[in-house]
């Protein structure tokens, strides 16, 4: 608990809005397996247990969201317990770009559970 409300206060101070969501997720199963681009603003991500979240590149975000499930990379994984902060697209004043293609991975063929920690900024 100490720990998510230090992230949740750095949120904050990072985002300048003291408000925000909080989803504390135990998962089981595969959900957002699908390489995408989220529509919200900033978010932040960290994995306590389990396979952290993939991302890709910019230069190969379109091979990934033209083969959702099928893009064997190169793309990256967050390790355990890293903090990551990830940009929605057309989420700023100057829509700087889409954001950060990204999925979760796979769980059916690690047999592995996911606990992860989930920050979206409110406005």
């Amino acid at each position: 608990m100490a720990d998510i409300d230090m992230l949740a206060t750095r949120f904050a101070l990072i985002t300048g809005h003291p408000r925000m969501t909080l989803t504390l997720q135990a998962r089981g199963r595969d959900v957002d397996e699908n390489w995408h681009f989220d529509d919200a603003g900033l978010h932040l991500l960290c994995t306590y247990s389990g396979l952290g979240a993939e991302w890709v590149a910019s230069r190969h975000a379109d091979a990934a969201l033209r083969a959702p499930k099928g893009f064997a990379g190169p793309f990256r994984r967050m390790p355990l317990h890293t903090v990551a902060l990830f940009r929605g697209r057309g989420t700023d004043e100057q829509d700087c770009g889409r954001g950060l293609a990204h999925r979760s991975p796979a769980l059916s063929s690690a047999r592995s559970r996911r606990f992860v920690l989930r920050l979206d900024e409110l406005r």
